[in-house]
């Protein structure tokens, strides 16, 4: 019986053992190391996500009819060239590092607007939508700017030149269209 014991406690030992030196082998930070040397988020996830879209409106617009032969040619095509120059994996790499900064700030408006928040129907509703959607748009505003700055097409940085006039633009429509709306609601 010793013998028995002392040989399922080696057991367990070993087997602690390797389950230490394969956590330490193993740990998520060397897994993500790994498929960025490997180039999964460089090469394979940008392939994958222009694929799956192009896939999804190919099929959705039903522009080929049901031939899902050309469909996954067209969508592998337009993966695989979508990775030549590399600007749309880097495209990729700065906006959904953007984006998860923007839903951030998103989720960090819904916690503190629950302090305001009652939680008696129709109280406070009205104005904590326009506040989500002003946020909302201040975020995909400052998303996109950032997004697309630092980019050159055809050796022009548009918009570094152009960015801010496109926002005032985007601002001053805005503007018109609360003042229309807040016309129509007051004359009738």
């Amino acid at each position: 019986m010793k013998k028995r014991e002392i040989g399922f406690g080696l057991a367990v030992l070993l087997g602690l053992a390797l389950i230490s030196f394969v956590s330490a082998a193993f740990n998520v930070e060397n897994v993500m190391i790994y498929w960025q040397n490997a180039g999964v988020f460089t090469l394979i996830l940008p392939f994958l996500l222009v694929f799956a879209l192009v896939y999804a409106i190919l099929t959705k617009s039903n522009i080929l009819g049901d031939n899902k032969g050309a469909i996954v040619i067209i969508s592998l095509a337009l993966g695989l060239l979508s990775l030549v120059g590399g600007y749309v994996p880097q495209f990729f790499a700065k906006i959904s590092g953007n984006l998860a900064i923007g839903l951030m700030v998103l989720l960090a408006i819904i916690i503190l607007l629950g302090l305001f928040y009652s939680s008696k129907e129709g109280e406070g509703v009205g104005w904590i939508k326009y506040i989500f959607i002003g946020v909302g748009i201040l975020a995909f505003i400052f998303i996109v700017a950032s997004s697309f700055s630092g980019n050159r097409i055809m050796g022009l940085n548009l918009w570094d030149e152009y960015g801010p006039a496109l926002i005032t633009l985007v601002i001053i429509a805005g503007i018109i269209a609360l003042v229309i709306k807040w016309g129509k609601n007051k004359g009738g």
